[in-house]
């Protein structure tokens, strides 16, 4: 089956193991208001249960204010299919709390979505969403809250609620901690019925204190690299994500604040502090003004500052240029990054002079091979510091975080 030219499939793919494309294996690219076929593929997804970890699972936790935690044993079985279509259909999950409630998550071919809540008064149960409620007491339906009692009627929906928190700079009603929660309500679901057994969750620990298996999930094998092999291009790519934390770590350390002089950074005994900053870069298309006010709308006073933002040329405005920025509470951190492409004095000095007349100590460079003794001199001269910019695969010259370390 062809793909579509609107789709980067290989990019689709990722990490993922290479198969031939089918719409049922992702979606038809111009229907956007069905369910996605990836979710029914066990690489991709885990099919409907985690679906409704989306839609319900938060909502009993919230009722049962249960939402930084979880529960602490579950049993359930259901149907996986031998097909491409792989993910678990028609299942019960039974979910036990510490507290004794009690959940169970339903599927069968004729079920439709809602949730029940089964109290000391009665059920209430809610259909579909954005949901039509019935009660075994019709009162519980009408009931209007009275001063003092909680009241939801305000409440925006999901979505809507997301953006006017970041807008509001409030908590959303579902932050992240709390949809870690929720899928993972559906994840030990999920492994209950794959393993067939009655597991018990600790989820402080988060953790099963039970199974018969150390760990009776794992993540796909294609996906920690003992899966397929691969070829070409994405054989390289896929190499060049291979780093473990030791070498992130120490690749992020020595691309923010390396010198190429043998300066030492770090003395033994003491731990590096790690400041969040932006690159002036993400608004290049964005003049200073709104630079400054966007910095001040994030709360972040470290800038990397790019020269559309503060131009080499003239010499002579660079100082009043970066002192406007320190001038509205923003600390340039350094500048870049700088390309030395010319391997010549000339080409060379006028930047360095630019990083000495903006106060900088340090900067971010793209010297290529031939060049880079050249700017290492000119490092020690100045005592201004470098860090080399590695600018993806792609980059010839430092096409690793690992290259400059060779």
């Amino acid at each position: 089956m062809p793909v579509p030219s609107e789709l980067n499939y290989e990019m689709w793919l990722g990490p993922a193991s290479e198969v031939p494309y089918t719409e049922k294996r992702v979606h038809d690219v111009k229907q956007t208001n069905l369910r996605p076929n990836w979710m029914c593929l066990n690489t991709y997804a885990q099919g409907m249960i985690s679906n409704w970890r989306a839609h319900y699972f938060d909502m009993v936790q919230w009722a049962n204010r249960s939402e930084d935690s979880g529960p602490v044993e579950v049993e359930g079985q259901g149907e996986f299919p031998n097909a491409l279509w792989d993910t678990m259909i028609n299942f019960e999950v039974r979910y036990r709390c510490a507290n004794g409630l009690e959940m169970t998550c339903e599927q069968t071919p004729t079920s439709t979505p809602a949730i029940t809540y089964f109290g000391s008064d009665g059920w209430i149960k809610v259909d579909k969403y954005p949901g039509v409620m019935t009660s075994s007491n019709a009162a519980l339906v009408t009931h209007e809250p009275e001063k003092g009692e909680e009241d939801f009627s305000k409440i925006l929906w999901d979505k809507n609620d997301f953006i006017a928190s970041i807008r509001e700079g409030r908590p959303s009603l579902t932050p992240i901690e709390v949809g870690h929660r929720d899928i993972t309500i559906s994840q030990i679901g999920l492994i209950a019925c794959q393993t067939q057994e009655k597991l018990t969750w600790d989820p402080a620990q988060e953790m099963f204190k039970n199974s018969n298996e150390p760990t009776p999930c794992l993540p796909h094998p294609s996906l920690v690299g003992s899966g397929p092999t691969y070829s070409g291009e994405k054989k390289r790519r896929l190499e060049n994500r291979k780093m473990n934390r030791r070498e992130l770590l120490w690749t992020g350390f020595a691309s923010a604040a390396c010198s190429v002089g043998n300066r030492q950074i770090f003395t033994s005994g003491t731990k590096p502090v790690i400041r969040l900053g932006i690159a002036s870069y993400s608004f290049h298309k964005i003049d200073v003004t709104h630079v400054i006010d966007f910095m001040h709308q994030l709360k972040c006073p470290y800038l990397n500052v790019k020269d559309v933002h503060l131009p080499i040329e003239p010499h002579s405005d660079v100082p009043h240029l970066a002192q406007q920025y320190r001038d509205h509470g923003i600390q340039l951190t350094d500048a870049g990054a700088i390309y030395f492409k010319v391997d010549s004095d000339e080409d060379v000095r006028p930047k360095f002079e630019y990083l000495k007349a903006a106060g900088l100590k340090s900067f971010v460079g793209a010297p290529t091979h031939a060049v880079l003794p050249r700017v290492e001199r000119f490092v020690k001269e100045h005592d201004i510091r470098m860090g080399l910019h590695n600018h993806g695969p792609q980059d010839v010259e430092w096409p690793l975080p690992t290259t400059f370390k060779k």
